[in-house]
């Protein structure tokens, strides 16, 4: 049997029409067949080369952007060779194409084929072209989607950024730097990841903000969420507010899961839930965000052992590493590095990513915790966004003043 291989283009439209031939009876291949457009590729051609100058030959048209669907053996009784098989789009003016073999044709949706006479082979193919084209289509609503969705956060994320400058410089308050860390991170958590909804309370993902004090962060994200009033918010860590400079989960009625200042002891606690869930067959999903100087606390090692034995596979760790902590870097302190071994050697799934990247951080919420603990270890910036602020430790301590608020103010407008 004569082994061949064979280019083919199927045109497809707007409406997903697909270009067919009908073969005329004295064909030498598939007479009184619908088929497709294509031929033999000679020698020294490669596939490309030889499915545009098929379309040519048979169409009088030259394909845009083909591309490749489909690459290999076929069998038929009167052939046996290999394929390739390429789509293209065509938005031209279909009275332009010219049949260049004398043999019929047409456009016709999927639906309208089962009355066509077509070889097996030939309607897999186009079932093959209609998923890819259908998987082509989602993946193009997706990043769409996807880039709406990034500017709504970074939007967010924007407006959070100003509300803590605001209310550091109104509470004098510290650890603006650390808050301003980990703020794209806690917008993707609360405002895309956590099935968070006031109405159904009782079913809530829970966030520990295991950090905590990088709570002016939380408290202006909980504030745009609707579960802290605008108004609680600005008496933040002042004599008539009730929200301290660390997290008191009393001083709210919904949005603070644990009182935390102590480090090391957020994660723990969330740890704890999540195989109390895990127990009880609840779906629900715990996350906790951490500090890299945290990260230097033997609870947190401890944690890390706990989770891993048990499989706690319904918990996500943050890691807010912005690679400076209260005292100077972390390698000059305790240093942990290699810390994705690290984490990896003590049985846990982690993923790394650029903690102010939105579409990084999301897609590391959707990968797979292959039934064990997640961790996200997201690299940041201290200080984020506001330029004289980025990566300078005097910002763990050092207060906003009002001229320091006008000029970070109007970096962030």
């Amino acid at each position: 049997m004569e082994l061949k291989k064979v280019a083919i283009i199927i045109l497809y439209d707007s409406e997903m029409r697909f270009l067919l031939q009908h073969r005329s009876n004295d064909a030498k291949l598939l007479p009184n067949h619908w088929a497709f457009f294509g031929g033999e590729i000679k020698e020294n051609e490669n596939p490309e080369d030889a499915v545009r100058r098929e379309a040519y030959e048979e169409l009088n048209y030259e394909p845009k952007f083909p591309q490749l669907v489909i690459e290999q053996d076929f069998k038929e009784d009167h052939l046996n060779g290999y394929m390739y098989v390429y789509t293209d789009f065509f938005e031209s003016d279909k009275s332009l194409l010219a049949l260049q073999e004398g043999q019929g044709w047409g456009w016709y949706k999927e639906s309208e084929m089962s009355g066509l006479k077509m070889i097996d082979r030939d309607r897999q193919i186009i079932n093959l072209i209609i998923c890819y084209l259908s998987k082509q289509k989602k993946a193009i609503r997706k990043t769409n989607e996807n880039s709406e969705l990034e500017k709504r956060l970074s939007h967010l994320a924007r407006e959070i950024r100003k509300m803590i400058i605001e209310v550091a410089c109104k509470s004098k308050s510290a650890h603006v730097g650390s808050s301003l860390s980990c703020v794209d991170l806690l917008v993707s958590a609360y405002f895309y990841e956590l099935d968070i909804n006031k109405d159904n309370w009782d079913k809530r993902d829970i966030f520990i903000l295991s950090k905590a004090h990088a709570a002016m962060a939380l408290y202006a994200v909980l504030t745009l969420k609707g579960l802290i009033t605008k108004d609680t918010f600005e008496k933040y860590y002042q004599n008539d507010g009730s929200l301290p400079a660390h997290l008191d989960r009393f001083t709210v009625k919904k949005g603070i899961e644990v009182s935390v200042g102590s480090l090391g002891h957020g994660f723990n606690m969330a740890l704890g839930m999540a195989y109390a869930y895990k127990l009880k067959k609840d779906k629900r999903k715990v996350f906790a965000l951490i500090g890299d100087g945290e990260s230097q606390e033997g609870s947190i090692w401890e944690g890390a052992l706990f989770a891993s034995k048990l499989k706690i596979d319904n918990f996500t760790a943050i890691l807010d590493y912005n690679n400076l902590q209260g005292y100077g870097h972390p390698r000059e302190i305790c240093y942990f590095e290699p810390i994705m071994d690290k984490w990896r050697a003590f049985g846990w799934q982690p993923y790394k990513v650029n903690g102010h990247n939105f579409s990084e951080i999301i897609a590391a919420f959707e990968k797979p915790h292959n039934e064990k603990p997640k961790i996200i270890i997201a690299d940041t910036v201290k200080g984020k966004d506001v330029s004289f602020m980025e990566n300078q430790l005097k910002w763990h301590y050092y207060l906003v003043t009002d001229e320091f608020k006008e000029k970070a103010l109007q970096e962030l407008r």
